[in-house]
């Protein structure tokens, strides 16, 4: 089954996103950013990245010829998160008066890199 067929999937990623100037490379424009990808949310970008005339224009050194070069590094980060709730704070069974459940403990997020694509066996 395609994962992407189905409206319940995410993928966190880093990427750049670039057009590349073809005169002078310093002159490229880029952003990057982080973003959650996901089957329910279609599109994501910058409605600032650059103006299209100054991209257009011919003395700008981004077309050359009909040839205008956009980049993309995608970065896929595999997560995982847990919560380890604090002994001290678990509810406990007494017959007191009723507490409301606290949450008091270690909350931890995990961010790594996922390597180039490897027959796991």
């Amino acid at each position: 089954t395609d994962p992407c067929a189905s409206a319940k999937w995410d993928c966190f990623a880093s990427y750049r996103l670039s057009v590349v100037n073809q005169r002078d490379d310093s002159k490229s424009i880029a952003r990057d950013s982080w973003h959650r990808f996901s089957g329910k949310k279609k599109s994501h970008g910058w409605c600032d990245f650059t103006p299209s005339t100054t991209v257009m224009d011919p003395k700008s050194g981004f077309v050359a010829g009909d040839t205008l070069v956009v980049t993309t590094e995608i970065l896929v980060l595999d997560e995982t998160v847990s919560f380890i709730r604090d002994e001290a704070t678990a509810p406990s069974s007494g017959s007191g008066p009723s507490i409301p459940e606290v949450h008091s403990g270690r909350f931890l997020w995990k961010v790594r890199t996922r390597g180039p694509s490897r027959d796991r066996r």
